[in-house]
């Protein structure tokens, strides 16, 4: 069963410095031997800025390069690494892999684990694997991983057996929590909504996942490398959100070039519309209004890190909020006035307007105001596109 088969929220979140960067190439060098080490500077380079995102509850710690969705994850953060499917999907030949029919694909999807009577032999038989050796599955015909995990009994074991029994637990698969956290990008027109289908011809370069790091290793290709996804994936259209990814990208772009201070306000304001809208949700503490609504109310693709702006604090962040009138908070009873800890927030009954507004700004007060919402089209940006709310 996927460990991401329910959402997730995230407890803590630091950069990831030049000796733990060097130290995690070193457990997934060793933990993937067929990764050559030109491979490797592409699944996990040195240059840009990484993260880990711890996971609340299971501990597992999440490896992701800024602006990119998360490369690797550590299960329960005891040094356990798996590939995401977006590495997968750009380096499919570093696990062992086992294929499946596509009708089964429709059990991963929901979370199932892979039984043996849904796995194809081969004519030569099941590629070679021990008991809890990490495997990749795929649909036969479509070159790109479905899901990642373990396999639950060795290739002898399953074939002394009469192929009868439980042949792969699932840790990480399509369409789960931490895929949806990684921007919906799919590699193939195959991957459908709701199984994944045989797609001719082999996995195109994912944009959404490498592709700036791996056009420096494969430049001469770049170009028709892109214009094979655009086919692939029918005009860049995501599985489960229709949204576009040209689209989307250049949003991203634009909510990346934002100060720390501004995307702050930006996704507070924008979970002030979805799913901070019901009432019965507030009051609530704002250390949950934090991990729970803004970290979800943007694209995967940005990062959102308090410690990074000039509040350096979530509390100073919501206590700014309230001197702006934006919402009311209060202090936790029994708690010492200094150093403050995140309040409580519940919204203001009335705000008054800026005279010029950004749109996110503007929706979130006209929401807030129960006011009908007017903007002009250059003001709009398009959340359903952005957020698939």
């Amino acid at each position: 069963m996927s460990t991401f088969r329910k959402e997730f929220a995230i407890s803590a979140q630091a950069p990831v410095g030049k000796k733990d960067l060097k130290s995690l190439r070193k457990d997934v060098a060793a933990q993937f031997p067929r990764l050559s080490e030109k491979e490797l500077d592409v699944v996990l380079p040195f240059s840009g800025e990484w993260n880990s995102l711890k996971l609340k509850q299971s501990g597992t710690v999440l490896y992701q390069l800024t602006g990119k969705p998360v490369a690797f994850f550590d299960l329960e953060g005891r040094g356990d690494i798996y590939p995401s499917v977006f590495t997968l999907w750009t380096m499919p030949g570093m696990l062992e892999t086992i294929e499946t029919h596509a009708p089964v694909s429709k059990h991963l999807l929901k979370g199932a684990d892979l039984m043996l009577p849904g796995i194809v032999v081969p004519a030569s038989g099941l590629p070679a694997f021990e008991v809890g050796a990490k495997i990749a599955v795929r649909v036969s015909g479509n070159a790109s991983p479905v899901a990642v995990g373990t396999s639950a009994v060795s290739s002898a074991e399953a074939a002394a057996s009469g192929m009868k029994g439980k042949g792969m637990l699932v840790t990480h698969v399509y369409r789960d929590s931490l895929w949806s956290f990684g921007g919906r990008a799919v590699p193939n027109g195959g991957f459908k909504t709701e199984e994944v289908e045989a797609c001719e011809g082999g996995p195109p370069d994912v944009v959404a996942v490498t592709a700036a790091v791996a056009a420096a290793t494969v430049a001469d290709e770049s170009s028709e490398e892109e214009e094979e996804e655009a086919v692939a994936t029918g005009g860049g259209a995501a599985a489960g959100g229709g949204a576009d990814a040209g689209g989307e990208a250049a949003v991203v772009e634009k909510l990346g070039a934002l100060s720390m201070d501004d995307l702050l306000l930006e996704t507070f304001l924008n979970a002030a519309l979805t799913t901070l809208a019901d009432d019965k949700v507030l009051p609530l503490d704002a250390a949950d209004c934090y991990q729970k609504h803004m970290q979800i109310s943007k694209p995967a693709a940005v990062q959102l890190d308090a410690k990074r702006s000039t509040y350096k604090q979530v509390a100073k962040f919501f206590k700014a909020q309230q001197k702006a009138k934006l919402i009311t908070t209060k202090e936790h009873k029994g708690e010492p006035p200094s150093p403050p800890r995140c309040p409580a927030l519940s919204c203001s009954p009335a705000l008054p307007l800026p005279s010029s507004p950004p749109f996110f700004l503007f929706s979130a007060l006209c929401h807030l105001l129960n006011t009908p919402l007017h903007v002009s089209d250059e003001q709009r940006v398009n959340f359903e596109q952005l957020f698939e709310m």
